[in-house]
């Protein structure tokens, strides 16, 4: 055979230097990487500690990531950076190094990627509730044999955690809120600009995040600012994804709290008491990132609700008036989602719904959940932590098909390994254990279904897109012996959906009815308004509603105006008597 060498090298993204590894030409300078075989005999060429930013120390702490600077000569990338500042007892595998220091890439690359044949990027997110976890925490192999072996490029991104980046104040004029998603758009626009040095598509880019990652997946991809023309991704993955958003009230006092234990304040309201916020930033900027640290572990041991971390529902980047105005109207975009099939059940049960699925009556609806699991009127037993990750899943799922995007829906069902995280070490090599035959045969098929969305925009042909009047998800399990494989099955955790878009929906908005029937200025037409009102496209409901009543109220009203007392009196008597009727507005 006669090779065109001139051709080849043209063609060749890597560049050689004495055979000690791979050097690619970026934007800012070289990087020597290393060399690496996948398990199937492919090269795999492998980058590490990939600066997206400056480092965000000095004067950059607690702002916003800046462009990195240019580096003479070529920069080793053979060694993993410091994880970023965590210390949390949340986690059972906490990050042994750590430092300020930390916006870096660890980058997969197969070495048969290049100008000529742009390979497709995973852009992943790790978990950890934007408080623990790490870009440095996975398995080499694991990774070069999943992605590498199989022609997707990877890139896992770091970002700011807990103190250095939910430090939050009344806005962003000190300290911008949300820096962790400033981090992660940084990183995005990094790839935008370089990946294809490293022979990568950056029309091909598919978000995968797992966890809180799952959940950063959802809410960059719903942002109506962030991303709406599919310049920075183009698809989104979120596994085991909850559609949680931090209280903002809460962080602002944690906050306060912070500023006072770190010996920047006389007490936790220095606002209160006309300190002003810029003093007790100036006065945390002499202080460590250790001795910071150790001011945030000292308040998560104190109250595990002390937690700093999680992502805020503000402006600029999540526009909104509230949860269920963030589910519509979202951008177009494929999406693989699921849950596994017992995800947080193993913990404690201590998490109410109500203010998370936007409620308006948050006390009374949380009351009537745990006076039905008293009962046993429920007809489920997962944890509240559960319920809301499945909950979300299929909100989510039913917001993206409502903007014209392709939804598939999956649930992890094999039922030796069920909870968060288990299926991680399919897909990342993370939380490891012996697999039986039947995990052999799903370590098989699981992450080719994410592999070949990457690569084709479908997992496979067999698996049925989301269908609204089905409710329809892939069903993941396998057992050789019972000849049991994945497959397609209607009504994803029918009973648990029903309960929380239906009847309980149902409940608050009588709640809110009873509430207003005893307000003083009530009037009929604001009720008849209440009964009306076209709620969330993406919230199922059930109202109270009954036309004959209605008129009826309306006639007492005109022709008995001096007996109103006696029918409002009769108005809650009936109350109890309404008749359900279903909205399913999705589902038309």
């Amino acid at each position: 055979m006669k090779y065109n060498f001139p051709q080849i090298l043209l063609n060749s993204i890597f560049l050689y230097s004495n055979g000690e590894g791979p050097l690619v030409e970026t934007s800012y300078g070289k990087l020597e990487g290393l060399y690496r075989k996948a398990i199937n005999g492919k090269a795999v060429n492998v980058f590490k500690a990939v600066p997206f930013a400056a480092p965000p120390i000095g004067d950059l702490r607690w702002k916003k990531p800046q462009l990195p600077k240019s580096w003479d000569g070529v920069r080793k990338a053979t060694e993993y950076s410091a994880a970023c500042m965590s210390n949390s007892s949340t986690t059972s595998s906490p990050q042994k190094w750590v430092d300020e220091d930390c916006l870096y890439q660890n980058i997969i690359v197969p070495a048969g990627c290049s100008k000529s044949n742009l390979c497709p990027v995973v852009f992943y997110l790790h978990g950890g509730g934007i408080n623990y976890d790490s870009a440095v925490m996975f398995n080499d192999t694991f990774l070069v044999n999943n992605f590498g072996g199989n022609d997707v490029i990877l890139v896992i991104t770091a970002f700011r955690l807990g103190f250095t980046a939910v430090l939050t104040f009344d806005d962003d004029s000190i300290v911008p809120r949300n820096l962790a998603i400033y981090d992660i758009l940084r990183s995005l626009q990094f790839v935008q600009s370089e990946i294809g040095n490293f022979g990568g598509d950056p029309s091909r880019v598919t978000l995968l995040g797992h966890s809180m990652g799952g959940g950063l997946s959802f809410m960059l991809t719903m942002s109506k600012t962030i991303n709406p023309d599919r310049k920075l991704w183009q698809r989104s993955i979120a596994m085991s994804g909850p559609l949680n958003v931090a209280n903002v009230e809460l962080l602002k006092n944690l906050t306060k709290e912070f500023v006072y234990r770190a010996g920047c304040s006389p007490s936790m309201d220095f606002e209160g008491n006309g300190q002003p916020v810029e003093a007790a930033m100036k006065c945390l900027q002499t202080k460590t990132g250790i001795e910071l640290l150790a001011v945030q572990r000292a308040m998560e041991d104190e109250d595990k609700s002390k937690v700093i971390g999680g992502i805020l529902l503000l402006d600029p980047l999540f526009p909104n008036d509230g949860i269920r105005d963030f589910l519509q109207n979202v951008p177009s975009t494929d999406v693989v989602m699921g849950s596994n099939l017992k995800e947080m059940d193993r913990f404690a049960d201590d998490l109410d719904p109500a203010e998370t699925m936007g409620f308006k009556n948050v006390k009374e609806v949380n009351e009537k959940y745990r006076r039905d699991e008293k009962n046993g009127d429920l007809k489920f037993s997962h944890s509240t932590d559960t319920q809301l990750l499945f909950l979300s899943n299929y909100l989510c799922a039913n917001a993206f098909v409502n903007s014209g995007g392709t939804v598939y829906l999956y649930s992890f069902d094999y039922p030796k390994h069920p909870y968060h995280t288990d299926d991680l070490y399919y897909i990342m090599g993370i939380h490891p254990f012996e697999m039986d035959e039947n995990e052999k045969e799903l370590a098989k098929l699981y992450p080719y279904y994410f592999l070949n969305f990457s690569k084709t925009g479908k997992p496979n042909e067999e698996w049925i897109p989301y269908n609204q009047q089905w409710d329809n998800y892939l069903s993941i399990n396998v057992s050789l012996i019972e000849n049991i494989y994945p497959r397609n099955e209607p009504d994803y955790h029918k009973d648990i959906i029903d309960y929380w878009t239906k009847e309980m929906p149902a409940y608050d908005s009588w709640v809110t009815t009873k509430k207003r029937w005893r307000q003083p200025e009530f009037r009929v037409s604001e009720l008849a308004d209440d009964l009306k009102s076209d709620l969330s496209p993406c919230t199922a409901t059930v109202i109270y509603y009954h036309t004959g009543w209605l008129s009826s109220i309306i006639f007492t009203i005109i022709v008995f105006i001096a007996g109103i007392l006696m029918g409002r009196y009769t108005r809650r008597d009936n109350l109890e008597r309404e008749e359900y009727i279903p909205i399913t507005a999705w589902k038309e």
